[in-house]
C-alpha cells in the first residue's frame, strides 16, 4: 500500500489546514496509508548543527524517505508559507551526505501535492510560492499549484472547516492524481 505523508504548515492542532488534512485522509480511506508529520521539535536550520543530524531532523527525514508521496497543506502568512514550514523544507533540501550533492536530497523527485485553506485568496499566493520553491528543490510537483479553500466569516466564527460537494470533488481529483502518480512510479 502506498504511503502518503501530510505536512501541515500550521502547528495549531485545530487549524483549518490541519482540519483539511483530516478531511482528505478520511476521503482516501484504505486507498493509501496516511500519516500527518509532527515536526514541532525540528530546530531552526543552521549549518553548524547540520551534521550529525539532530535526532528530530533525522526522524523527520526517515519518515519522508519512507513516504511514497507528500501532501503539503499550508496557511498563507502575509502571502507566503509559514516560517515553520519553510524551515522544515530547508532541512529537507540539504544533501543526504555532508558535502555530497551527487546523491541529492531526501526529497529529490519525491511526488508532492499542494493545498491551502486561507482567506479570500484561498491560499493562491502561498501555493504559487510553494510551487516555485518545490520545483527549485527538484520535487515532482503534481497539479502545479494544487487547490485552495477560501475561508468566510462562518468559518472564523465556528472554527470548523466543512467541505461542500464541489470542494470534495476537487480534493477527490487531487487524490486520484497523486495516487495515479504513485502507482505509475511503482511500475
Amino acid at each position: 500500500m502506498k504511503k502518503i505523508l501530510f505536512v501541515v504548515g500550521s502547528h495549531r492542532k485545530q487549524s483549518f489546514n490541519h482540519q483539511l488534512a483530516q478531511h482528505i485522509i478520511e476521503m482516501i480511506q484504505d486507498r493509501a496509508e496516511t500519516t500527518i508529520l509532527n515536526y514541532q521539535e525540528v530546530p531552526f536550520f543552521n549549518e553548524d548543527i547540520e551534521y550529525p543530524l539532530p535526532q528530530s531532523v533525522a526522524s523527520v527525514k526517515e519518515m519522508i524517505a519512507e513516504a511514497d508521496g507528500i501532501w503539503i497543506i499550508s496557511p498563507e502568512y502575509n502571502g507566503q508559507a509559514p516560517g515553520v514550514l519553510k524551515n522544515l523544507l530547508d532541512w529537507l533540501s540539504r544533501p543526504i551526505e555532508k558535502g555530497n550533492w551527487s546523491k541529492g536530497s531526501i526529497i529529490k523527485n519525491k511526488p508532492v501535492m499542494i493545498s491551502s485553506v486561507a482567506g479570500k485568496s484561498a491560499g493562491a499566493h502561498v501555493r504559487a510560492s510553494l510551487a516555485a520553491l518545490l520545483k527549485a528543490m527538484r520535487m515532482n510537483l503534481i497539479n502545479e499549484q494544487g487547490s485552495g479553500i477560501a475561508l468566510n466569516n462562518e468559518h472564523f466564527t465556528s472554527q470548523l472547516l466543512t467541505l461542500n460537494e464541489k470542494e470534495k470533488d476537487l480534493f477527490e481529483q487531487q487524490i486520484h492524481a497523486l495516487l495515479d502518480t504513485l502507482n505509475k512510479n511503482a511500475e
